[in-house]
């Protein structure tokens, strides 16, 4: 059927992809770099700064520093709570 050799990373990096060529102008990422090797982490970054670049808008969940930098309006919770 296809896909079974596809690792983990590589599935996170396809739907990114995907969500770059559907008209849909607010996209959700939950921990998009999570249990990524760096080599990927940065085609996530690509890729995210490419959808900011059309004009999507990007809310993403992370704990990724790198990932953060890349946000143009940062709200961080601290046990539910937000503190910035």
């Amino acid at each position: 059927m296809g896909g079974e050799n596809v690792s983990g990373g590589q599935k996170q990096i396809i739907s990114l992809m995907r969500a770059i060529i559907i008209s849909k102008p607010i996209i959700l990422l939950d921990e998009p770099t999570a249990s990524l090797d760096s080599k990927h982490r940065l085609i996530v970054y690509k890729l995210i700064q490419k959808m900011k670049e059309q004009g999507k808008t990007i809310i993403i969940s992370t704990h990724d520093p790198d990932l953060i930098n890349l946000g143009d309006n940062i709200i961080r919770l601290d046990k539910g709570k937000i503190v910035k």
